[in-house]
C-alpha cells in the first residue's frame, strides 16, 4: 500500500484489470456498469439482504443501501415489497448456530443464527408459495449490541429515529446540543510518512483505540459521561468544516465510546474515510482541489450500527489523515498517479462555530 504510484505495483504488472481499476477515477464511465445502486430499477425479484455490524467495510452499507434502494426503486411490485434486511453482530462470513464471539466481543447466546433455515423460509415463500408466516413478519430484523437482543422493525431507517447533532467544540469537547458551537479551530498535522495504524481486536478483546487517539497527529472530541444508556441505531454521519495546506488529502474519522478506565472501542466497523477532492462519501462531487484558507464542508459516513452505549461512558470522534487500514496512504498532492509523486506533510484544520458548524449526526432511539 506504500508503493507510489500504486498503479505501477510490480507484482501486479501482468494483470490488465489492475491497471484499469487503479487508473479510473470514481466518476469515470468504466465504473458505471458496476454501480448496483444505479440499477435497482432493473431488479425484478425479492431479495434477502444480510450483513453484520462487524462485517467488512462494504458489507453493511451494501446490504442496507440495497434494501433501501430496491424498496424505493425496484423494477416490480414483488421486488419492492419483497425486500428483507437482517443485520447481526457478525463479522464477514456465514452466521453460525454456535459462534457468539465477533471482533473480540461475546454477544451472548442470542447471537447465534440459523442462516440456512432463514434462507429456506424465504425461498419457500417466494418460490413454493408456502404460507409459512414469512409475509406477516416485519421486513427488518436487527441485533442490538450492548443489550444483545434481536428486534424486528417495520422500516429502515427506523421511523422513530431522532437525529441528534453533537457539536464539535474547540478544546476537544463533543456537546449534545442543537445550539451553535463556539467559534474556533482545531489544528492537526498529517505526515504521510508516519501515518497512524488502525487498532485491531484480539481473539479475546475488542480493539482499544486509546493508543491511536493519543497520538499528536490525531485530534479527538469527547463528550461528558452519559447520564443514561444511549441507543444508537442507524447511519452515523460527520459534517466537518475543513481546510488544509494541501490541495487534496484524506480525512479519516472514527466514532468511539470511551470507558471510565480510558480505553475506547469503535461503535462501527468502517473506515470513515474521505478523499477531500470529492467532498462527500454520500454524494461525491466532481473532483476539485481544496481552496487555500477557505473552509469547505466535508460529509463523511461513519458507518451503520445498532448499539447501546452504557451510562458512564463518553462518546468520542477521532479525526486524522490517512490511517493504515487497507487503504492507500494519501501523499497530500493533487496528481496521485505520477511516478514522481513525493509525500508532503500537511497542516489540517477543523473549524467550529455558527458559520462552520462541525458536528456528528447520531441516529438515536427513544428509550421506553
Amino acid at each position: 500500500m506504500d508503493y507510489r504510484p500504486l498503479a505501477d505495483l510490480p507484482i501486479m504488472k501482468e494483470f490488465a484489470y489492475w491497471n484499469t481499476w487503479t487508473r479510473n477515477t470514481i466518476h469515470s464511465r468504466y465504473w458505471t456498469q458496476f454501480d448496483i445502486e444505479a440499477q435497482h430499477g432493473r431488479t425484478q425479484v425479492p431479495a434477502f439482504n444480510l450483513s453484520g455490524w462487524n462485517d467488512d467495510q462494504y458489507g453493511q452499507p451494501g446490504a442496507i443501501r440495497n434494501f433501501i434502494g430496491m424498496k424505493q426503486h425496484g423494477g416490480s411490485d414483488a421486488a419492492r415489497r419483497g425486500q428483507r434486511l437482517t443485520m447481526g453482530p457478525w463479522s464477514h462470513g456465514v452466521p453460525s448456530l454456535s459462534r457468539t464471539v465477533y471482533a473480540g466481543r461475546d454477544f451472548g447466546p442470542n447471537a447465534t443464527y440459523d442462516f440456512v433455515e432463514e434462507q429456506l423460509r424465504f425461498f419457500d415463500y417466494w418460490l413454493k408459495k408456502k404460507d409459512n408466516g414469512f409475509s406477516t413478519e416485519p421486513p427488518v430484523r436487527i441485533f442490538v449490541m450492548g443489550e444483545n437482543r434481536w428486534r424486528q422493525e417495520d422500516s429502515w431507517p427506523i421511523a422513530r429515529t431522532i437525529y441528534e447533532p453533537w457539536q464539535l467544540h474547540p478544546g476537544g469537547t463533543l456537546v449534545r446540543s442543537d445550539s451553535q458551537s463556539r467559534t474556533g479551530r482545531t489544528e492537526f498535522n498529517y505526515d504521510p510518512r508516519t501515518p497512524a495504524r488502525a487498532a485491531l481486536p484480539s481473539s479475546t478483546a475488542p480493539a482499544d483505540w486509546s493508543a491511536v487517539t493519543s497520538r499528536a497527529d490525531v485530534v479527538e472530541f469527547t463528550s461528558q459521561p452519559l447520564g443514561a444508556p444511549l441507543e444508537i441505531t442507524g447511519h452515523i454521519v460527520a459534517h466537518l468544516w475543513f481546510t488544509s495546506s494541501a490541495p487534496d488529502t484524506d480525512v479519516t474519522a472514527r466514532i468511539l465510546a470511551v470507558r471510565p478506565d480510558g480505553s475506547s472501542y469503535a461503535l462501527t466497523n468502517t473506515y470513515g474515510a474521505l478523499r477531500t477532492r470529492y467532498r462527500s462519501t454520500e454524494q461525491p462531487q466532481p473532483e476539485q482541489p481544496l481552496p487555500p484558507g477557505k473552509p469547505v464542508e466535508l460529509t463523511i459516513s461513519l458507518g451503520y450500527t445498532s448499539i447501546v452505549v452504557p451510562a458512564g461512558e463518553r462518546l468520542q470522534i477521532a479525526i486524522a489523515g490517512s490511517i493504515r487500514q487497507g487503504l492507500t496512504i494519501h501523499p497530500n498532492v493533487w496528481e496521485l498517479s505520477s511516478p514522481a509523486v513525493a509525500a508532503m506533510p500537511a497542516t489540517n484544520v477543523v473549524h467550529h462555530g455558527p458559520e462552520f458548524p462541525s458536528r456528528v449526526i447520531l441516529p438515536v432511539m427513544p428509550r421506553k
